[in-house]
This record gives C-alpha cells, sequence and structure tokens, in this order.
C-alpha cells in the first residue's frame, strides 16, 4: 500500500516522502549504481531541469538557479542545503531518479481500487469499462493519493500488461464469494483514503502503548500488508467506533471477525499475467470458528470459586469456565469442550472487549494480586478492603443469593477472589443488552485463537 501518512510510522511510498535531512550525507548512491544523490541534484540543475519539493502537503515544481552551483559543489552534505529561499535539500521529494520508488506502484495499486469499485457494479469487467464516465458514476470508491482519475485511466491505456492485470484482478477477486459474502452492492473499494488511515492509526496508537515488546517495533507490513481494502458499511463502523484500544490482539480479533463476515477485507496485491489471478488467504484460522457464538444459559454457583456459563456455539452446548488459574490469582475465561477447548482470556484482554463495546465502567479490577492483598488485609476498616467488599456484596447479592457476609467470612482466599472477578464478568454480561452475545463471542474468539500471533487477516492476488 502507498503511503498512509509518514508521520503514521507506516510504510511510505517513496515518490510521496521528502529525501530529509542528512539525506545527502555519506556515499547515498542509487540503486545499484555508482552515481550519487549529489551527482544527480548538480546535473539536474545544470540541465535547468525543475526539482519537486513538498512543503506540507502541496507538490512545488521549481528551477533552480544555476549561481547556486558552486556553492553547492563546495557542500559538505551534511545537514540541509537550501537550494532557494524557503526551499532545501531537505525538503526534496524522493523521486525515483533520487532512489525512490517509480510511480507506476501508486497509479496501479489506485486503479485497481478504482477497477474493484467496478467491478462491483458490473461483475465482469472489460477494458472497455475503463473510462471517466463509468468511473465518474461510482458511488462506491474511496481514494486518495494524488494522482487524478483521468491521469490513471490514461496510464492503464498505455499499458496494456497492467490493464490485462487490473481487470483480470478485479474479476477474480469479485467472483470469490468465499470472501465477498455479503452482496456486492453493499461494498466500497478504498486506497489511501481517511477510513485506511484510521486502520492503520488504530495500530499506531497499540505500538505506542506497547513499548517494549514485540509489537512496539513491528513494522504495519507484517501487521497487515493489504494495499488496499474493501468494507461494508457496517465494517466502516466498526473500525470508526474504536477508541483507545491498547492490545494488539484485541485489535486482531476484530479485524480477523470482520473478515470472516465478509464486512472488511485487505487485499495485498501483485501484478499477474494470468486471466484468473490465484488468491490466497493469511491468517485466516477465525474464520473455521462458527459465526453464531452466544450465552446458552447461566445459573450461579455459589459453592464454587468461580463461575461457569453454558455457551452455544454454532449449534454445540461448550462451556466458558471463568475461575483462577492459579490457587488465588491468574482470572481468566478459558472455553471447555471438543476442538474449541483451551485458549484464556485473561483480565486485561476481557477489559479491551468491554472498552471495545463502550461498557469501561463494568471493567474488572486490573490485577488479582493485587485484589489478593486487599482480601487479606487484616484491617477490617482497611478504605479498599471495605470498597472491595461493598462491591462484592452488591454483585453476590445481584447474581447469587442474600447470604454474602456468611459465606464471605468462612471463604479461602481462592473463593474470595475467583467468585470476585467472575461476579465482575457476570455482572457485565447482565448489563450488555443488544451487545451480550458480542461481548460473548469475542471473549471466546479471543481465547480460541487470539494467542496465535500478531498479524491480521487478509487475502493476496496476483502469480
Amino acid at each position: 500500500m502507498e503511503s498512509i501518512l509518514e508521520e503514521l510510522g507506516l510504510r511510505v511510498r517513496m515518490n510521496e516522502s521528502k529525501i530529509g535531512k542528512g539525506g545527502f550525507s555519506g556515499p547515498k548512491t542509487v540503486g545499484r549504481s555508482k552515481i550519487t544523490r549529489i551527482d544527480i541534484l548538480i546535473d539536474k540543475i545544470e540541465k535547468g531541469e525543475p526539482l519537486i519539493f513538498l512543503k506540507g502537503k502541496d507538490s512545488v515544481s521549481i528551477t533552480i538557479d544555476k549561481n547556486i552551483l558552486d556553492s553547492l559543489k563546495e557542500w559538505d552534505l551534511e545537514g540541509s542545503f537550501e537550494l532557494t529561499p524557503g526551499y532545501e535539500t531537505k525538503d526534496l521529494e524522493k523521486t525515483s531518479e533520487f532512489g525512490g520508488l517509480d510511480d507506476v506502484t501508486s497509479k496501479a495499486e489506485a486503479i485497481q481500487a478504482i477497477a474493484v469499485a467496478l467491478a462491483l457494479e458490473k461483475e465482469n469487467l472489460t477494458p472497455e469499462d475503463i473510462n471517466i464516465e463509468d468511473i465518474n458514476n461510482l458511488k462506491n470508491i474511496s481514494i486518495g493519493g494524488k494522482n487524478t482519475k483521468e491521469s490513471l485511466i490514461d496510464w492503464v491505456k498505455s499499458n496494456p500488461n497492467w490493464m490485462k492485470s487490473t481487470i483480470n484482478t478485479a474479476n477474480s477477486l469479485v467472483k470469490n464469494k468465499s470472501y465477498f459474502s455479503q452482496p456486492l452492492s453493499d461494498y466500497t473499494s478504498h486506497w489511501q483514503d481517511d477510513f485506511v488511515i484510521k486502520i492503520y492509526n488504530i495500530l499506531k496508537d497499540i505500538k505506542t502503548s506497547s513499548a517494549g515488546s514485540i509489537v512496539s517495533t513491528m513494522q504495519s507490513d507484517k501487521w497487515n500488508p493489504s494495499d488496499m481494502w474493501v468494507s461494508t458499511e457496517k465494517g466502516r463502523k466498526t473500525i470508526n467506533s474504536l477508541s483507545g484500544i491498547d492490545d494488539i490482539t484485541v485489535y486482531n480479533q476484530t479485524i480477523n471477525d470482520l473478515f470472516c463476515r465478509g464486512d472488511l477485507i485487505g487485499i495485498s496485491l501483485k501484478k499477474s499475467t494470468k486471466k484468473e489471478p490465484e488468491i490466497k488467504e493469511f491468517n485466516t484460522a477465525n474464520c473455521s470458528i462458527p459465526q453464531t457464538i452466544k450465552l446458552k444459559d447461566f445459573k450461579a454457583s455459589p459453592n464454587i470459586a468461580g463461575e461457569k456459563i453454558t455457551i452455544d456455539f454454532g449449534g454445540e452446548e461448550k462451556t466458558l469456565n471463568l475461575r483462577n488459574f492459579k490457587t488465588t490469582t491468574a482470572f481468566s475465561g478459558e472455553m471447555g469442550g471438543g476442538e474449541a477447548a483451551g485458549g484464556k482470556v485473561g483480565i486485561a484482554a476481557i477489559n479491551a472487549i468491554l472498552d471495545t463495546l463502550g461498557m469501561g465502567s463494568y471493567k474488572l479490577p486490573p490485577s488479582s494480586s493485587d485484589t489478593l492483598k486487599v482480601f487479606k488485609t487484616k484491617d477490617p476498616n482497611n478504605p479498599k478492603l471495605v470498597e472491595y467488599k461493598n462491591k462484592f456484596k452488591d454483585l453476590y447479592t445481584t447474581h447469587v443469593g442474600n447470604n454474602f457476609d456468611e459465606v464471605f467470612n468462612n471463604a479461602s482466599d481462592a473463593w474470595k477472589t475467583g467468585k470476585f472477578y467472575a461476579l465482575h464478568f457476570i455482572d457485565a454480561m447482565a448489563n450488555a443488552g443488544d451487545n451480550q452475545d458480542d461481548f460473548i463471542s469475542q471473549v471466546v474468539r479471543y481465547g480460541i485463537s487470539g494467542v496465535k500471533g500478531i498479524s491480521s487477516a487478509f487475502i493476496k492476488s496476483g502469480n
């Protein structure tokens, strides 16, 4: 995918980035040649060729006065050199001649997004469909970048191989109902627009909050190398509503669930000579999990140090166990029964899911170890103990029964912590309203497949 925005820390398409301060220091040869950037710059000025500068969001073309050459040739290449008032070497656009990527990539991706939008309407695209009238009538396309629709049409029509690849890729994609499972008229094709920027802004925030972990150093391509995205209204609403996510696994769960339901499809593109370009999927284990996961039944169990919830797992009855996985700490939820068994969802993940559903007020206390210390406090008037005990009594009375004081005074530490957290979970579930099934589904999906990696689902089209 071409540049999202340089400040996002994502992969930046070189033809839309600056050379930057220090960009001429050292050898700085271009490609495999022995020609340096400063040699190329001097040559262009000597020939009177215009240079392209990036200032803010604007691209400016300026022909530099040759009188600057003597000073430029004496420059030590450190820092940045002012070529003309207000414009320095650091502001030069990193075009292909300075070692950036050719504009072909951005044009190919942008026209592919347009072709997919056309194919979503026509289902069987032909080269004749790539025309300005049909494209201007599209209501299912959203693209950014600096290329005009007219320039993209001219480019692809003047490159027969790219036209063939563009048409065949678009047709191959939209015919694949296993990915485009919603009505084709429901989809919008995206490239470099605000929606795509939102997807990667969330990733940027997660990376920032994950300092010191592998996630913080992960390149966006390693997370998801999609060059374009296709979405339904549900997919867009879900992504645009997200805020405050700091767990990559929770975010991946959202992306993957939308992918499996056909509401958000990331597509990595590769030029293809085949009539039906091959389509491969990646990180799609989630799609084997039933789409319908919801609460079936719950009945409080006063005596156990935790709770059990009966789940409708795609028509099968399963159990979600809520308990400590160390005697008095490490509270988690875990699916039991058959292939779905295993894989835990801990406090942090449960709280992150509650945040995504707008239920932050129902979050669990963040540390079971700290909670244990509170319950082991000897002073009955300790403010934290009083707070936790009152909350515990309220939860117990609401969901279990009226004999809290008697039970609590005779309970073990394992029962206190396990039941305290389990009832927090039950209370969130009971108050989730229309989000109840979504809450249960996200918790179960996280537990089953959320620990498999840090990359999200996408498909790749091409040879």
